[in-house]
């Protein structure tokens, strides 16, 4: 009876039968599951991948919005500012006699030495008064003031006085305005409220102040 030959087997797997190095070559693990070829995307798959990977294309229209809309509120709040008049600042309101304003140079010019301040007086021959002192800031458009308008209100009076001085110039910015008429020699009296506001050649007001209780 004529033998049958058995199936020839692979050579390498008669190798790691037979090899002492078996244990190098043998792997480890189940064994890999064989690659199965994908199928293509399909052409609405492939667009919402790429909207996916680039969310820029959303993003250069609402970033554009959001910065238009930011120039334009720092445009207006720009044009707020350059429209917005400064405020003089309030340093005292407070009665002062002729002694205050009288300085050792005065004996031998015979003219008064305003010092440090722009002093404006309701009755220029008189001193003695109830001043309000103030302060204007740097860069306020003193060059372009021609008059000042002083409003107060009497002790135990509602009416409101006024009173306009004109101004040649003004060279510092610290500013004395007095009321020295004759009533306000008394350093009991002093006005209930007050109102004061350098005025340009039209009357268009540049700067101003007033006291807690003014009110127009």
């Amino acid at each position: 009876m004529k033998k049958v030959s058995p199936i020839p087997e692979d050579r390498n797997a008669a190798f790691r039968r037979t090899s002492p190095y078996v244990f190098l070559c043998t792997p480890v693990g189940p064994p890999l599951a064989p690659r199965r070829n994908a199928e293509a995307p399909s052409s609405d798959q492939t667009n919402a991948a790429r909207r996916k990977r680039r969310p820029y294309s959303i993003f250069k229209v609402t970033g554009f919005r959001n910065c238009t809309r930011f120039i334009s509120i720092a445009i207006a709040s720009l044009a707020l500012l350059a429209s917005a008049r400064a405020e003089l600042t309030v340093v005292s309101a407070e009665h002062r006699e002729a002694a205050f304003f009288k300085r050792f140079s005065e004996y031998f010019t015979g003219k008064e030495n305003q010092g440090r301040y722009t002093i404006f007086r309701s009755d220029p021959s008189r001193r003695d008064g109830f001043y309000i002192s103030l302060i204007a800031e740097k860069g306020s458009p003193l060059e372009d003031v021609t008059s000042v308008r002083i409003r107060f209100v009497r002790p135990a009076s509602q009416d409101i006085d006024t009173i306009e001085l004109p101004v040649e110039s003004i060279e510092k910015r610290r500013l004395l305005f007095g009321l020295t008429e004759t009533e306000w020699a008394d350093k009991g009296i002093r006005p209930v409220a007050w109102h004061v506001a350098l005025l340009d050649q039209r009357g268009t007001t540049l700067d101003s102040a007033q006291s807690f209780l003014w009110s127009e």
